[in-house]
C-alpha cells in the first residue's frame, strides 16, 4: 500500500512552487518543512508535534519507498517521491523572531499536472479545512475521498493519469 501526504510549506502554499524548481539549499526539487526548531535528535525522542516527526519519518527508508507527497499551487499539482532521508537545515528567525529550522528532502517529481487535467477531488485537496489547517496530512483514507473508494486504492488508478 502506498501512502500520500498532502504538503503546505508557506502562506497559501506560496513556497512549495520554489521548493519544487529546485529554489532550495540542494538546487535541486525538494520538499520541506518548518515550523519549529526540533533537531535530529529531539524528532528521534519523539519530541514535538506529530507532523514533523512524520515528515522526518517519511524520508527513511522503511517508509520512503511508500510515500507520496502532493504538493498544490496556483493551479498546478505535483507528486514527489522521498529521494532521501530529511536533512535538518541550519535554524533561522522566521517573520516573527522565533526560531525555526526547515527540515528537508530532495525528491524526484514523479509527475506535474494542471489542476484541471486530474480528478477535481484531488485538485480540490487543498481548499479542505482539515488540510489547509496543517503543514503535512495524509491523505489516506481522507474522508471526503471514501465515498468513492478508500483513497489508497481510488488514488493508485488515478496517479496512473499524472504519471509521464
Amino acid at each position: 500500500m502506498m501512502d500520500y501526504f498532502y504538503l503546505k510549506r508557506g502562506l497559501g502554499n506560496a513556497l512549495a512552487k520554489d521548493w519544487v524548481a529546485g529554489g532550495n539549499p540542494f538546487k535541486s526539487p525538494a520538499a520541506s518543512f518548518f515550523r519549529d526548531n526540533l533537531t535530529k535528535d529531539d524528532c528521534a525522542a519523539a519530541k514535538g508535534g506529530k507532523e514533523p516527526r512524520e515528515f522526518v519519518r517519511r524520508g527513511n527508508a522503511p517508509y520512503r519507498g511508500r510515500t507520496f507527497i502532493v504538493v498544490i499551487h496556483d493551479g498546478e499539482i505535483w507528486l514527489l517521491k522521498p529521494t532521501v532521508a530529511v536533512r535538518f537545515l541550519p535554524s533561522v528567525h522566521n517573520e516573527n523572531e522565533q526560531p525555526h529550522n526547515s527540515k528537508a528532502m530532495p525528491v524526484d517529481e514523479v509527475a506535474r499536472r494542471p489542476c484541471r487535467k486530474v480528478p477535481r477531488i484531488l485538485a480540490s485537496v487543498g481548499a479542505n479545512r482539515y488540510c489547509a489547517s496543517g503543514r503535512l496530512h495524509s491523505l489516506n483514507g481522507w474522508r471526503p475521498l471514501n465515498p468513492i473508494t478508500p483513497f489508497h486504492v481510488w488514488s493508485e488508478s488515478q496517479f496512473v493519469l499524472m504519471k509521464p
